[in-house]
């Protein structure tokens, strides 16, 4: 709960796994077991879609380019946004948008 929370609140800065588990005191592998068995997703796997749902509705709701939107979730690199928004959503950041305004 606290892990889920702290990432709501940070999605949008350079957190990590290790990061999230030394603020909530536990060691990074106790934590990363704990979380999938509660939440049956790995705190990265959790991340990564929060970031892209935030990213999703930055998309459709507003005129920032792909590369703003990238760094308002998370993202340091605009190409690593893209690959990682194409793996999971099925399409580039700039075709959802197309589709989905």
């Amino acid at each position: 709960d606290q892990a889920v929370r702290y990432m709501n609140l940070n999605y949008d800065k350079n957190i990590s796994i290790d990061s999230i588990a030394k603020i909530i005191g536990l060691e990074r592998t106790h934590f990363y077991r704990t979380f999938k068995d509660v939440m049956k997703i790995s705190p990265k796997y959790y991340l990564i879609n929060l970031r892209l749902e935030k990213a999703k509705v930055l998309l459709c709701n507003t005129t920032m380019s792909i590369s703003e939107v990238a760094y308002s979730v998370g993202y340091d690199n605009y190409m690593s946004f893209e690959k990682i928004f194409k793996d999971i959503v099925g399409v580039t950041p700039s075709i959802y948008r197309r589709k989905n305004t």
